[in-house]
This record gives C-alpha cells, structure tokens and sequence, in this order.
C-alpha cells in the first residue's frame, strides 16, 4: 500500500468522435460514415439502449480523475458520460440525421442481439461535478464536415478488424506491431 497511489477504475461508455486512428466501427461513428457514403442509415437492434460519450469528454474525464484529490477517488469505479446519453439506437440513428443537412433513408431491421442497457453518472457528478460538453449532435456534425473536406477518409485502418487482419497477412507489419510473436 503506497500512500502516494491510488487506484481508480473508470467504466467508459461507448466512445464516439474523431481520433487520430479514426474508429468508424463503432455505433455513432460508423452511422455517419454510412450517411456519407451511401445516404442511407441500416440500424439493427433499434431498441437496444446503450451509453455514449464523446471522445473529448472522455479525456475530460481522464483529467478530473488525475486532478481530484485520491481521498474522493482511491478504491472507487465511476461510469463515464452522462444520463442525457442513454439511447436506444434508433433514436440514436434519428438524432444524426437530424444533425446533419443531407437526405437519409433510415432502415430499421434487428441483430437479434437484444442486449440492452442504461448506465448511471450520478456518482462522477455528484463526487467530482463532472458533467460532460459534447453532444452525438456535435459529433456528427463534425465527424460529416471532416469527410466532406477529406479531413477524415475511411481506410483500411478506421475498422479495427479488418486492420488487425491486415497486419496478420503482412510479414512486414506484423513484425513491426509484434511483441513475443502477439500483435500489440
């Protein structure tokens, strides 16, 4: 037990945004990819709930952890995002198109995955009066801008897999990306 230690588990929802490794695997991401490039959104499981958080929210949480005294934090899980992000994924699909000027088709279908959930942030904001700044609204705004300038392009790496797979087949990457003959 080291005085000047403490240890602090953070729960994060699912995160949406840009990166540096762009991620358009993932829910909010890969639903505008979809509006771009086809103008037309496939949403399964439209009534499975889940948390979300944007990407700048989630460091800003990193930062109020790393900033907030270890009494408040040592020992204890806090969930990040917030309970305004809590959607079912169908109204998650809805509020992009909202947010961006282009026309959409929306085809609601199932994954028969009905696996669904709802996370409290009460204990983040009430310990620490974290509160998150960021909207999917914003994101998708953001994240349909980039595309359209070529900011942002969706390429082999942005789907995590599909990238994994590739540095599998190639003897030079996977050497590269290798620790004891395991990709990193």
């Amino acid at each position: 037990d080291d005085p000047k230690f403490a240890v602090t588990c953070m729960r994060f929802s699912s995160i949406y945004g840009t990166s540096p490794r762009m991620r358009f695997d993932i829910s909010v991401n890969s639903m505008i990819l979809d509006l771009f490039k086809t103008g037309k959104i496939i949403v399964r499981g439209m009534n499975n709930e889940r948390p979300f958080v944007h990407i700048k929210d989630a460091v800003k949480a990193y930062q109020t952890i790393l900033c907030t005294p270890k009494e408040k934090i040592k020992g204890e899980i806090f969930n990040i995002g917030s309970d305004e992000q809590n959607f079912k994924i169908g109204d998650l699909a809805k509020m992009i198109v909202s947010s961006i000027d282009k026309n959409c088709e929306l085809e609601f279908g199932d994954n028969n995955d009905h696996r669904s959930y709802s996370i409290s942030f009460k204990k983040i904001r009430d310990v620490m009066k974290f509160h998150t700044d960021y909207t999917v609204k914003d994101a998708a705004k953001e994240i349909h801008e980039q595309l359209k300038s070529r900011q942002l392009e969706d390429t082999i790496k942005t789907i995590t897999l599909k990238w994994y797979d590739h540095i599998q087949s190639d003897p030079v990457l996977f050497k590269k990306f290798q620790i004891d003959e395991k990709i990193l």
